[in-house]
């Protein structure tokens, strides 16, 4: 597999006649747009100041790790990793490119994503010259480009109509999952810089995932060899891996959480369906013969009953007080594993997504600052991208269902 085949893409994706009408046909189970302006009041309010915190070059920043006393986001260069985070929370809290209060924001921070993409370096492994921001010492080098890609992909069911963005988002979006694969190490991970590593290793297992889902090519190696990663920090007997989670188990839990929630789901609905079972059970002999009376295959059922044995021991202590308190006090780290656990409970809805949510709620409606934004206490301490990841908690269940870890 040569990566760097991709990485050479210069000409934008052209797509015919039928490819359009595909994408303007698919179910993508985009929510109402009654619904997507349901928010509450709080969140409503910090969407507003992450709008009028915007940079005037389209972009946002979370400034540099040296200089983390700077809480002024109009006081920062702009960076791609911030900006794709804020973008998505705009995205999914109901702006589209053509339509909601923020459209003009949307567009613009667009823009700045695909020019972004489109003037790196032809044999680089990120989008940025930048160095030493937050996002990329607390979690690692190639984050800005894995963010950029999960913004591209989760941005492709809202532009069937959007003629040439369409088309500079797929040639982004293939050019960012390249460096993404080119840059992945050999156990699967990514990034052996960085505070948090496990998280970062998370968001560019994430953007594979999503740019699967919209149809985008992606190495299947690649992306079992990320979940095969993430599922072995946490083990059968319920221990935690944490050495490239700063000794944190809310940061490996949160990201094998996710990272196995697809196929996790799917072995839950095998087993309520052969077993009519309604609790989750460790059981993985129990998971392997009913994914196998749905017509798996052995080594398929076995690494699915795996992952799905991961999920339950990650979730069961993810949700307790202890692993929660995170590093003691909430940084960026801790409101983006809120957001990982958050896109695996609501991928499958019910009572534990809604007992999550009204607790998020709780948590930050008491913890946000005066101005309708967050902030971090220690690590990343940037109110932009805490703020952007806290929206994306609490949004995670107005996610398309077509890009939700609902299936395999």
């Amino acid at each position: 597999y040569d990566g760097w085949s991709k990485v050479r893409v210069t000409s934008f994706y052209v797509p015919d006649q039928a490819t359009y009408e595909a994408l303007a046909n698919q179910d993508w189970g985009i929510p109402a747009a009654e619904d997507l302006t349901a928010l509450p009041t709080y969140l409503q309010n910090s969407l507003a100041w992450l709008a009028e915190s915007q940079a005037a070059d389209g972009g946002w920043g979370a400034g540099l790790h040296a200089h983390q006393n700077i809480r002024d986001p109009h006081a920062v260069a702009t960076d791609p990793a911030t900006t794709a985070l804020a973008a998505m929370a705009i995205l999914r809290a109901g702006s589209t490119l053509s339509d909601g209060p923020y459209r003009t924001n949307l567009n613009a921070a667009t823009e700045y994503l695909l020019s972004a993409t489109e003037g790196a370096d032809h044999r680089a492994l990120n989008i940025t010259e930048l160095e030493a921001t937050q996002p990329q010492t607390k979690l690692g080098d190639n984050v800005d480009v894995a963010l950029a890609a999960q913004y591209f992909a989760r941005l492709t069911p809202y532009l069937a109509d959007a003629g040439p963005t369409y088309q500079r988002g797929n040639a982004a979006l293939d050019r960012c999952i390249a460096m993404i694969e080119a840059a992945q190490l050999d156990d699967g991970s990514w990034s052996t810089r960085g505070w948090a590593r496990v998280l970062n290793s998370s968001m560019s297992n994430n953007a594979l995932e999503l740019a699967e889902r919209v149809g985008r090519p992606v190495n299947r190696d690649i992306l079992e060899r990320s979940q095969n990663y993430q599922r072995g920090n946490v083990y059968a007997d319920g221990s935690v891996r944490t050495e490239s989670a700063a000794g944190v188990p809310l940061y490996a839990l949160s990201s094998c959480q996710r990272a196995t929630a697809s196929s996790a789901n799917t072995t839950r609905q095998a087993l309520a369906s052969e077993m009519q079972q309604t609790q989750d059970t460790l059981s993985q002999s129990l998971a392997v013969e009913a994914l196998q009376r749905q017509g798996y295959a052995e080594e398929e059922a076995n690494q699915m009953a795996a992952d799905y044995i991961a999920n339950v021991q990650a979730a069961r202590q993810v949700l307790t007080d202890d692993v929660q308190r995170g590093f003691g006090n909430n940084g960026g780290e801790e409101f983006l594993s809120h957001m990982l656990t958050s896109e695996s409970l609501a991928a499958l809805g019910g009572e534990n997504w809604d007992n999550w949510y009204l607790r998020m709620n709780e948590l930050y409606s008491d913890i946000q600052n005066s101005n309708s934004s967050w902030s971090g206490h220690h690590c990343i301490t940037s109110p932009v991208f805490c703020t952007a990841a806290v929206v994306m908690a609490v949004t995670a269940d107005r996610e398309p269902k077509a890009l939700m870890a609902v299936n395999g």
